[in-house]
């Protein structure tokens, strides 16, 4: 009976330490998120959204709009933190969209608008919330985890929404809302902030994968 009990409270906390680090709340970034579905998408994102039969091989330019930050008010990020990861963030979705499209500052009938924020930031030092420090519950699902995908549950994570519009119509063609967990494998893995940035370059490089199915599919 005991055994049973404990495995009950095991299973229960677990569920509870992989929902709270896996689900973030809306921050607001995005004026709909009624529309965002989970799973099944070209991203590898969370949630998404499409806009169905849209002929996306009509644009060739990207404006990029500068990374916001919508944090927590009990976040511990400096502002040397939050220059540096924005900078970071915009320098990868830059590097990866330049691949394809053209970077312009003005709207245009072939030029879309990438508008992205960043909502969670969590170093590997730090732990997520009061659960992690359960420890024999944590360390078991932290390390089925790294077994599975080589991502442990204290390692670096962010969590981040964006959206890319019609520059002229505003209309929304993708949403997305996403977290991200440095791997153990990271190259840069002596710094917390440098799991995070590999981290962000890794789904910018998702975003542009997916735009170039979208741009090959036919409407």
């Amino acid at each position: 009976m005991k055994l049973k009990s404990l495995t009950s409270l095991g299973a229960a906390a677990m569920a509870l330490l992989l929902s709270s680090c896996g689900n973030q709340s809306p921050s607001g970034f995005l004026s709909n998120y009624n529309q965002l579905s989970p799973g099944g998408n070209a991203y590898g994102a969370k949630m998404s959204y499409t806009k169905p039969n849209m002929d996306f091989a009509k644009y060739d330019s990207v404006i990029i709009d500068p990374v916001t930050f919508i944090l927590p008010t009990d976040s511990k990020l400096t502002e040397a933190d939050r220059q540096r990861l924005s900078y970071a963030m915009r320098q990868a979705i830059t590097r990866e969209l330049s691949k394809d499209y053209k970077l312009v500052s003005t709207p245009g009938p072939t030029t879309m608008r990438f508008r992205g924020a960043v909502t969670e930031l969590i170093p590997a030092n730090r732990p997520a919330n009061v659960i992690t420090s359960v420890v024999p519950v944590s360390r078991v699902v932290a390390e089925a985890q790294q077994m599975t995908t080589g991502i442990s549950m204290f390692s670096s994570r962010g969590s981040g929404e964006m959206e890319i519009l019609d520059s002229v119509s505003g209309e929304r063609l993708v949403a997305l809302a996403d977290t991200r967990y440095a791997r153990k494998a990271a190259s840069s893995s002596a710094t917390s902030w440098g799991q995070i940035e590999e981290a962000m370059g890794n789904a910018a490089a998702d975003v542009r994968k997916g735009l170039a199915k979208l741009r090959a599919r036919k409407p």
